[in-house]
């Protein structure tokens, strides 16, 4: 519910807290301030669902079934973060405008995974 920066890993390994960050409102900044986010193969590591104006950036993001997960969103920036080992793919950005994923890398794992999937995205630019 407001911005956040990371004082340290965060481990998200166990029920019912599998998602890493849950965003409640528009207009956060999520600066993971080198830090990584890290799960036990299930559920998201920064999930958000109808939030808009959002910054995630910063760090790196591993062991997901999904790293990042966005849903109906606008004005949305992914930079400077890392993903590896998640379960399924590393972003999944649905419903939205205005994306920006820029200074990102990747390790994705087998033939079934995917780095980004955008579904009807508009103004997408990564």
């Amino acid at each position: 519910m407001t911005d956040t920066t990371l004082e340290s890993d965060l481990i998200c390994d166990s029920e019912p807290f599998s998602d890493g960050l849950v965003i409640g409102a528009d207009n956060l900044t999520i600066d993971l301030n080198g830090y990584t986010i890290s799960g036990a193969h299930e559920d998201f590591g920064i999930v958000s669902d109808g939030f808009s104006g959002l910054t995630v950036n910063n760090g790196a993001v591993s062991g997901f079934e999904t790293g990042v997960h966005f849903h109906h969103g606008e004005d949305v920036k992914i930079t400077q973060l890392t993903f590896a080992g998640q379960s399924s793919d590393s972003i999944v950005i649905g419903v939205s405008r205005d994306v920006k994923i820029t200074d990102t890398g990747f390790s994705v794992g087998g033939s079934d995974r995917s780095a980004i999937i955008l579904w009807n995205v508009h103004d997408a630019k990564v």
